[in-house]
């Protein structure tokens, strides 16, 4: 039998201190941000004879992606609770799933409302 402290879970997903969450969503907005000025600057929009490039006050800051992920956990958690009528511990994983989603991932690169 694995011991918890031997499982992937809690080797991925606990971590030390709130510090290394913060770092690790710092590295994720930097990764997005570098993206989506690639993609941009790689791909002129059609019609337009100048592509602009796109400011950093363009893009989302890890405080507006922290913003927005609280703002889809409190909406998936009333959906969850109030409209479907799951029970506790599914709201809970619904919830758990998307902060783990967006701990990896940026919302300037995915849909949230899809996911949630």
């Amino acid at each position: 039998m694995v011991h918890f402290q031997q499982s992937t879970q809690f080797k991925h997903w606990f971590f030390d201190s709130s510090d290394k969450i913060a770092e690790i969503r710092a590295v994720v907005n930097a990764s997005a941000r570098e993206r989506i000025k690639a993609i941009k600057l790689s791909s002129p929009e059609k019609g337009k004879k100048k592509s602009k490039s796109i400011k950093d006050s363009d893009l989302l800051t890890v405080d507006d992606e922290l913003h927005i992920l609280a703002t889809f956990v409190t909406t998936t958690s009333q959906l969850c609770s109030s409209y479907f009528g799951f029970p506790l511990h599914v709201e809970a994983t619904a919830v758990l799933f998307l902060k783990r989603f967006f701990l990896a991932h940026s919302a300037m690169e995915y849909d949230t409302s899809l996911l949630m």
